[in-house]
């Protein structure tokens, strides 16, 4: 089993995946999307777009609350006004949240000899999982949830041991993920990724 190969340094990637070869090392850094220009102006219109619709909620919201408490029944069952207000409430800060965590995550993927190790740094927390390198190393295409939970893509690449899964490239679309594969197969040494399960 070889560390790192070198050629894929030429793999054609996004410009948000960097890749560096150092001595029995390879580094994959995957830039956060606000790194390119077209990815931040769409999260300037999403959280527009979240704020807007936001607010509308909230103003329409509180003119039921309004007429309830002031003439008993609204238009809306107080059960669903209760539910919606809670949606509001809970939902927006919550998706505020998470494309704050999707838009800022750095991932870094450092690949040596004996393991595969990745750190996720958001919201000024890092944080460190590895996978030991072995024969049973391998890429695996999945729809289900594996941490980190978001992500950015319905389909998710994981490094799979048999008994670990590392999901990688979260913050990535499918043409880089499927560009980050590419280059996972040829520094692990490993053929083709699992079909999705």
């Amino acid at each position: 089993m070889r560390p790192y190969d070198p050629r894929v340094e030429s793999a054609p990637a996004s410009p948000r995946i960097r890749i560096a070869a150092e001595k029995e090392v390879l580094r994959i850094d995957i830039l956060p999307p606000v790194a390119l220009a077209e990815l931040r102006r769409r999260l300037w219109i999403s959280a527009a777009v979240l704020l807007a619709l936001a607010l509308l909620s909230i103003v329409r919201l509180t003119a039921e609350w309004h007429r309830v408490v002031r003439f008993g029944p609204g238009i809306l069952p107080l059960p669903l006004l209760v539910g919606l207000t809670g949606a509001v409430v809970v939902g927006v800060p919550l998706t505020v949240a998470g494309l704050a965590a999707l838009f800022f995550s750095e991932e870094t993927l450092r690949i040596d000899a004996e393991s595969i190790t990745q750190r996720i740094d958001s919201a000024g927390r890092g944080r460190l999982r590895s996978v030991r390198r072995g024969p049973n190393v391998r890429l695996s295409w999945t729809i289900r949830p594996i941490s980190p939970w978001w992500t950015w893509t319905f389909h998710r690449l994981a490094v799979d041991d048999g008994s670990t899964r590392l999901g990688v490239g979260a913050t990535l679309g499918e043409k880089e993920k499927r560009a980050l594969a590419a280059i996972l197969e040829r520094a692990i040494g490993y053929n083709s990724p699992v079909p999705t399960r």
